[in-house]
């Protein structure tokens, strides 16, 4: 029987995979603690073209879990629309070590609004979660 309860898990959200003008980004769950890998929430891949310090994202696939539990394997995730294309301002912080992306916000609903995302430079990873 699994006794884990929800007070274990952490989010976590990270663009994965940036090379050869593709992109894959997921939000999944790891045990607090160990690291350890429990499931997916959602999974999106798409391209991107730079173009200075802005970015265009064509998201191509957007994957959610449905099921009863806050997340699953990435077999059991739901197509859903994927977003549309949308333009985002670059910048680099830390000596390189930090990439900024900001989203403009939804001109129709201010509650449309994304806050900034920042992403560490990563010397190495495993990819199996691609």
């Amino acid at each position: 029987m699994n006794t884990r309860k929800t007070r274990i898990w952490t989010g976590w959200n990270g663009l994965l995979n940036y090379e050869n003008g593709t992109y894959a980004q997921l939000i999944g769950y790891r045990e607090a603690g160990s690291g350890a890998f429990l499931g997916y929430r959602s999974y999106a891949e798409g391209t991107y073209t730079v173009e200075g310090n802005r970015v265009l994202f064509q998201e191509s696939n957007r994957l959610i879990h449905l099921g009863g539990t806050i997340y699953g394997e990435r077999d059991q995730l739901s197509p859903i629309n994927p977003n549309p294309d949308v333009w985002a301002e670059l910048s680099i912080r830390e000596n390189g070590s930090v990439l900024n992306i900001h989203l403009p916000c939804n001109p129709v609903s201010s509650a449309g609004c994304i806050p900034d995302k920042s992403y560490n430079k990563l010397v190495a990873f495993s990819g199996d979660l691609l």
